[in-house]
């Protein structure tokens, strides 16, 4: 059964990758826009539901962030990991970053970070140096 105390789930999040043929929506390249289209409100149902917390100006917040941040780190990838800056829930931010870059608004043609030796790799010897 369902837990005393706790509302339904959160809606969960529909969206696929973007038809390259549709525009982009005018907000994706005017981050002063406050335009929430009926996409967002489908691919991203949570901050639109009447939650006192999970609201449309929040998501604007997200989403403007989001696009901030990848302004400044273009072209290298934006990673999730990267928006832990922003305050609110981490899994609905994840959301927010999935959809944008479903949209190609961020990290589109990003070339990704080399990872890290991981401390075991480097304890073995197993990273190749270059000198």
């Amino acid at each position: 059964g369902r837990r005393k105390g706790r509302g339904a789930p959160p809606p969960q999040p529909k969206f696929a990758d973007r038809d390259p043929s549709k525009p982009l929506p005018v907000w994706a390249t005017d981050m002063d826009s406050t335009e929430i289209t009926a996409e967002e409100m489908t691919a991203i149902p949570e901050f639109f539901c009447g939650r006192p917390i999970k609201t449309p100006e929040r998501y604007l917040g997200i989403r403007r962030h989001l696009q901030l941040l990848w302004e400044r780190t273009r072209p290298s990838y934006l990673k999730k990991s990267s928006c832990l800056g922003i305050k609110g829930d981490v899994n609905a931010i994840g959301r927010v970053h999935s959809y944008l870059e479903s949209l190609g608004v961020i990290n589109l043609g990003a070339v990704q970070q080399a990872t890290p030796p991981s401390k075991k790799e480097v304890k073995r010897g197993g990273v190749a140096c270059c000198t």
